[in-house]
């Protein structure tokens, strides 16, 4: 099982992950919230144009602040980008973090609470909105692996609450199997070419998931 973050650190900082060198973090709290205005403008443009439409003049139009503002606070439009794909990323920690608290309510209830959260965080959507396929990037990468370390960190606190209940001689990597098995699973569910010869809805895939891991868990 991957290291569990530290507290500081468990869901999203200030744009953890990314180079110093991208950006100037805000230090006054009328600078954090141009900066807040300007992410949020630049993830709208992000989600409603794609990366075709993601222009510092389009962001600055959605924001009403001036491209020269922007490059106050971003060396350039590559480090936006970044920004912007790490605050989708921070948002699915934070929420999954949120969930996934140690409920220490059964394993069938963790289980379930994991593959229905990535069932309704719609991996795939978030995959296309990241843009990984189309332009990888060594920071962006990174920044991903550490968002999936991070929700598998949550997964197994919260599933070790209830590790009677698992049967497997190593409870740690089981629980760290399952997660990567149930995030396989239902990023692919709903994708084009994803489920040949399975039901497109997510609902009895979904039942599906939490049932086989079940049974590996409790082997």
């Amino acid at each position: 099982m991957p290291a569990e973050p530290d507290d500081e650190h468990s869901v999203g900082s200030w744009l953890p992950g990314l180079q110093d060198e991208l950006l100037h973090p805000p230090r006054q709290h009328r600078s954090r919230r141009s900066m807040a205005q300007i992410l949020t403008a630049a993830e709208t443009v992000w989600t409603r144009d794609g990366p075709g439409g993601f222009t510092m003049a389009a962001i600055s139009e959605e924001s009403g602040i001036s491209i020269g503002g922007l490059y106050s606070r971003f060396n350039g439009k590559h480090g936006l980008v970044l920004a912007v794909k790490d605050r989708l990323l921070t948002r699915l920690e934070q929420d999954a973090a949120e969930r996934l608290h140690d409920h220490g309510k059964g394993l069938d209830h963790t289980v379930r609470e994991l593959v229905t959260f990535l069932a309704q965080a719609d991996l795939s959507a978030v995959a296309r909105s990241l843009g990984t396929a189309v332009s990888p990037d060594e920071e962006l990468f990174a920044r991903g692996a550490l968002a999936w370390q991070r929700l598998c960190a949550s997964f197994c606190t919260a599933a070790l609450r209830d590790a009677h209940e698992i049967g497997h001689r190593d409870p740690e990597l089981a629980l760290a199997m399952t997660f990567q098995v149930a995030m396989s699973c239902m990023a692919s569910a709903g994708h084009t070419g994803g489920w040949i010869g399975l039901p497109k809805s997510r609902t009895p895939i979904s039942d599906e998931v939490v049932d086989m891991c079940l049974n590996y868990l409790r082997a």
